[in-house]
């Protein structure tokens, strides 16, 4: 939708209920973006970031291959790739549909996909670029003890191969926690 801000200024979102001028099209040097965390569609302004897509890729085949993950989010924000998993495993929303009503394995496979993918993603994993050449990657993990929600640092600079084999396997686990 397109419309102005108090100040008449142009004032372009997203919404599920259309009033007023529709937008041709989304604004030059603007992107639709999904906020992984509440899944919000928003319009921001392109963010600038050293990330080569071939690492994004790579961690996103790993965290699939490593970890065994289907249902997760590599977000590239400035120069880091940051990991959110979802809030419900897919172990968790078996035990909620088997206790719900009997289905056949084929539907709670579907219903475990669906919910899965509509699930709430909390950021667990950031990998950042601290050197172009020669491309290494510091990794930090988030830290949930209430007053130090922060990013805590668990490994020492390397190339984002290595990053990947050391810490991917533990996405999901509970070994994860003993990252410190």
């Amino acid at each position: 939708m397109a419309g102005k801000t108090a100040r008449g200024r142009p004032h372009f979102y997203f919404t599920t209920k259309p009033k007023g001028e529709s937008a041709a099209s989304i604004p030059e040097g603007y992107e639709a973006y999904e906020l992984p965390d509440t899944g919000a569609v928003v319009l921001r302004k392109k963010q600038p970031t050293r990330i080569i897509e071939f690492e994004r890729l790579a961690l996103e085949n790993a965290i699939r291959t490593q970890a065994g993950l289907t249902h997760f989010v590599v977000e590239v924000v400035k120069d880091a790739l940051i990991v959110h998993l979802s809030d419900m495993s897919p172990d968790d929303i078996r035990g909620f549909l088997d206790d719900m009503v009997p289905l056949s394995s084929r539907r709670v496979a579907d219903a475990t996909d669906r919910l899965g993918r509509n699930a709430r993603y909390s950021k667990m994993m950031r990998f950042r670029l601290v050197s172009e050449q020669p491309r290494q990657f510091e990794v930090d993990r988030w830290c949930f003890l209430g007053g130090i929600d922060d990013w805590f640092p668990i490994g020492d600079t390397a190339p984002m191969a290595a990053q990947i084999k050391k810490f991917v396997k533990h996405l999901g686990k509970e070994s994860f926690f003993e990252l410190i």
